[in-house]
This record gives C-alpha cells, structure tokens and sequence, in this order.
C-alpha cells in the first residue's frame, strides 16, 4: 500500500511541476504579445489558481479520466505554443490593439488563451 502512496506523491509532484511550466510558458507568450503589465500576470495567475480550484472540485468525480485530462492539458500547451509562433503576426495585429484597449479586456483575452 506504501508503494501506490509513493507512486500518488510522484505524480502529484509531477502534476505541479507541469502546470508550473504552463505557466510560466503562458506568461512569457503572452507578455510578448500583450505587454509586460500587472494586470496580464494577475490574470494568468488568477486563471490557473481558478481551474486548479475547479479541477481539486471535481477531480473526485473524473478520477478514472486524470491520466486522460493532464494529457490533454499537455497536448493544448504544445499546442498553444505552437500557434502562437506560426500565427505571430496574426496574434499582433490582432491582440496588441486588444491590450491597449482596457486592463478588462486584456484580461479576458488572457483567460480565453489561458
């Protein structure tokens, strides 16, 4: 039983650092895009503490679906990243202009990517 607690603590562990990384990889994408601003960084904060909020709610429900959720998360960072470098000038004639707008708007743009 000691073992299959172990093997929980690694993946848990392992689940944190990965959505360290996400993190830091949506704010240096999207900082890029949309300015180095407080309120792009508390959005990309408060966005990922509030589906971590959401996921810890529900995770008791899909626990035979994690493996499948964290792979899709993966998936759709890998994904993520890639758009945003094939689709840069698209992202800055259509975001920049966004970010200048109004801090609420910045931020619903940065949890829409996020």
């Amino acid at each position: 039983m000691r073992g299959m607690a172990t093997a929980l603590e690694l993946l848990s562990f392992l689940s944190g650092s990965c959505a360290i990384a996400y993190e830091i990889l949506f704010s240096r994408l999207l900082t890029t895009y949309l300015g180095d601003m407080f309120h792009v960084a508390a959005a990309i904060l408060a966005s990922f503490l509030f589906w971590l909020g959401v996921g810890s709610l529900f995770a008791h429900r899909w626990k035979r679906y994690l493996w499948l959720i964290e792979g899709l998360i993966g998936v759709y960072a890998i994904a993520t990243g890639w758009l945003f470098r094939v689709g840069e000038q698209a992202l800055l004639d259509g975001l920049a202009p966004l970010a200048g707008a109004s801090p609420g708007l910045t931020v619903l743009v940065v949890f829409a990517a996020v």
